[in-house]
């Protein structure tokens, strides 16, 4: 506390008062990236699409795939819509956990040489993810404009799904990153969850083939009303309900306050591990 204002103002202060410090560092790492790259930029995008025809070409074509909803228009891109719709945004959470798993021990020489508010570290890894995820959803809107439909005025519907989503890869990612400085199996137990929690999810597949008496399970999975409704958002012909994204909206605030309560409290112990 500073003056008797709060504490969590104080840190907000402290981060703004490094913006140029965030600001160069994500630069730096953006440009870092794709050094010596002839093709520079371009790789932001063709490397995550070319996972993304793989899919639509396994499913789609070799499996056969097709969606079973009455309420979707019938036409052969609606497939190829329905997947990427929910795989961008699930790309951009999985990096995200995945990059501030590590993101203590990455930056240990900062840590341990330099004095600055170790909570732009987050910031600095969430901007950079988006920068790659902002490029790859561009692309993916004008493809929807040039081969099926663009939805519209309700795809602003994306940018609070989106601020939910990466809060809750934020916390999940800070307090597992603290833990991975600690018990460094963190890391490899994260990779092999998230493998089984993509599958788990509704993304490449509708929920409709999900039988019955399993899908009360996914009432457990705070990923599926945020990819059901990104599904919604691009298929759909009417705004999304908000009811189920509430709960996960208001977990997420929570949770992630309570990340940051506990890197404050763990940051010493962190900065003498590493």
């Amino acid at each position: 506390m500073t003056g008797g204002s709060p504490a969590f103002l104080d840190r907000f202060r402290a981060i703004w008062r490094y913006r140029a410090f965030v600001v160069g560092s994500v630069s730096r790492e953006i440009r870092l990236r794709y050094l010596g790259s002839v093709m520079g930029f371009f790789w932001v995008i063709a490397q995550p699409f070319a996972l993304v025809a793989v899919y639509m070409l396994v499913f789609t074509k070799v499996l056969g795939a097709r969606l079973d909803a009455p309420d979707l228009e019938a036409s052969s891109f609606a497939y190829g819509a329905y997947l990427v719709a929910g795989l961008l945004p699930w790309m951009y959470f999985s990096e995200t956990v995945t990059r501030n798993v590590t993101l203590f021990i990455d930056n240990a020489t900062y840590l341990k040489n330099l004095a600055f508010p170790r909570s732009t570290l987050p910031i600095i890894s969430l901007l950079t993810t988006s920068f790659g995820f902002a490029l790859l959803y561009l692309v993916f809107l004008c493809l929807l404009s040039a081969t099926w439909k663009l939805p519209g005025p309700r795809m602003l519907q994306v940018i609070p799904l989106l601020v939910v989503q990466q809060a809750l890869a934020v916390a999940f990612g800070i307090i597992l990153g603290a833990a991975n400085v600690f018990f460094r199996d963190v890391g490899q137990f994260t990779a092999v969850v998230l493998q089984y929690w993509f599958w788990l999810t509704p993304i490449v597949y509708p929920v409709t083939i999900i039988p019955e008496v399993f899908r009360s399970a996914l009432r457990f999975n705070p990923l599926f009303p945020l990819i059901d409704a990104h599904h919604r958002i691009v298929m759909g012909n009417e705004l999304i309900d908000w009811q189920p994204v509430a709960p996960i909206a208001v977990a997420s605030i929570l949770l992630l306050l309570v990340a940051i309560l506990l890197f404050r409290r763990l940051a010493p112990s962190i900065v003498d591990e590493l």
